[in-house]
């Protein structure tokens, strides 16, 4: 039988929540101290409302699609707390993500293919909220001794590879599983494959452990869907991000998700995979949740903290936190290295969301603005950057605020699209504005620069001379660059 969109009532059903989304169900499920915490059990019903603006319906799956070629059982959040979910309690022992890079051999060369670790290891803990360990990288032959891993040859546009059987890894890492481990995940550079698949981008089992390949997400390797033929580290990081939540995720227990556009939902191919973002639904945020005794707020400012680190790859999951702390209406707030040149030391700059009595604290926002002009956008903020779009005049955009500013050689000065993270230019290099409520935009700068002043022997001669004297300023802001998120 095919597989049919669940109707809004199953959806609830599925979430645990009543019709009129004003009553929990399964409460029973969670301790009596949170069962007794009446903001607690009211925030989270929040949290849990299905809104059409954070959570869309499943797009109708074409024939090759996962959903289009399998017909999987629904798992709600009763199923999953009475029947394969696991819980990471106070009193656990295992109660730590191990994360295990694997390669042929530990050369630099072999290392440097792989996503960064530290954003890797950024991305699972703010996800699960849970400690996370990145263990010393080991090679396939180091497990011989426990298992040896089946290979066979794979071959495309004249390419040839290696592929490693997944199920094999598995066998070996439940025999080397830390005694403190709650997940102990292996992820490689190389190909993986089962039996009845061609290739995978991972496998996991409830039992704790999984293997997750990035082989295929790279677009400099020919075997990957999106192929580019060059490096492009930003994908490979955001598409990694993906993968290693999502099959983390299924180690806790949680199956592919049916009920919303999810990370959880099953995927074919890297299109597919690409299409779920990195939110997870209601239901499986509410399993989540419930299994490591965390509430979504809580996970929602961990996200939020690792995303500022690093928006150019994770702006639209920014964007989609940002919109979703708006409509449930909580705070966000992250701590932000600063330099302070007045007191010549590092201090910890908060900055919070939709908190506007609160005036000595940066306002992160979504603004909306016009383009003056036609814009050019680019992928990058340099001008030698590869050309994506063009923005046609009265054109609304929505960027990011306080505003993450670059300026070009020349001293154009350019901000990122809040959508997508491209770029476009805000004030060419002789001050003249090319997008509507500019001012606005740019009031942080200006009022930091107030207090600080501009020295303009920071500029080189070439500068000064094109200039404007607001062109100085803005100028002066990104070399202060006091309210940029990395």
């Amino acid at each position: 039988m095919p597989w049919k969109h669940p109707t809004r009532t199953k959806q609830l059903n599925g979430i645990g929540i009543n019709k009129s989304c004003n009553q929990l169900t399964l409460l029973s499920n969670y301790s009596l101290e949170i069962r007794n915490n009446k903001e607690y059990i009211d925030s989270l019903i929040k949290c849990c409302i299905p809104n059409t603006e954070n959570f869309e319906r499943i797009p109708d799956p074409d024939e090759d699609d996962w959903l289009g070629c399998r017909n999987p059982k629904d798992q709600s959040f009763s199923r999953y707390v009475t029947g394969r979910g696991r819980r990471i309690s106070p009193s656990s022992k295992r109660k730590i993500i191990y994360l295990l890079p694997i390669a042929e051999s530990i050369s630099k060369e072999n290392i440097d293919k792989f996503p960064p670790f530290e954003a890797l290891q950024s991305m699972v803990a703010s996800f699960f909220c849970v400690e996370t360990i990145i263990m010393h990288p080991v090679t396939f032959d180091s497990f011989d001794h426990l298992k040896e891993i089946s290979t066979r040859k794979c071959h495309e546009e004249g390419e040839r590879w290696k592929q490693y059987h997944a199920g094999h890894i598995l066998k070996c890492l439940k025999k080397i599983r830390p005694k403190d481990a709650f997940t102990l995940c292996a992820f490689t550079m190389n190909d993986l494959y089962k039996n009845s698949f061609n290739y995978l981008f991972g496998l996991a089992s409830p039992s704790g452990v999984g293997v997750f390949s990035f082989f295929r997400q790279d677009a400099s390797c020919v075997a990957c869907e999106l192929y580019t033929g060059h490096d492009d580290p930003k994908s490979l990081l955001r598409r990694a991000s993906a993968t290693l939540c999502h099959e983390i995720g299924h180690t806790f227990g949680l199956t592919h998700c049916t009920y919303f556009k999810c990370l959880m939902q099953g995927a074919m191919c890297l299109v597919e995979a690409e299409s779920r973002g990195h939110q997870l639904c209601p239901v499986c945020m509410r399993k989540l949740t419930w299994s490591i005794n965390k509430h979504p707020i809580e996970r929602y400012n961990a996200l939020f903290k690792h995303f500022c680190k690093y928006p150019e790859v994770y702006m639209d999951p920014l964007t989609w936190v940002l919109n979703r702390a708006e409509v449930v209406g909580f705070k966000l707030t992250s701590n932000v290295d600063t330099d302070d040149n007045n007191n010549n030391n590092n201090q910890k700059k908060k900055a919070v969301v939709f908190d506007n009595d609160n005036n000595n604290e940066a306002i992160i926002q979504i603004k909306k603005v016009t383009a003056k002009t036609r814009l050019i956008v680019r992928e990058e903020a340099n001008k030698t950057s590869k050309l994506v779009r063009e923005i046609a005049k009265g054109e609304e955009v929505s960027i990011l605020y306080p505003v993450d500013i670059k300026r070009t050689k020349s001293g154009s000065v350019r901000v990122p699209l809040c959508t997508s993270g491209e770029w476009i230019t805000a004030v060419t290099k002789t001050g003249k504005n090319l997008i509507t409520n500019v001012n606005d935009v740019l009031k942080e700068s200006k009022k930091d620069l107030q207090q600080k002043g501009t020295n303009s022997n920071q500029f080189a001669p070439q500068l000064k001379r094109h200039l404007s004297d607001e062109g100085k300023k803005l100028v002066a802001k990104a070399l202060h660059n006091t309210l940029r998120w990395k």
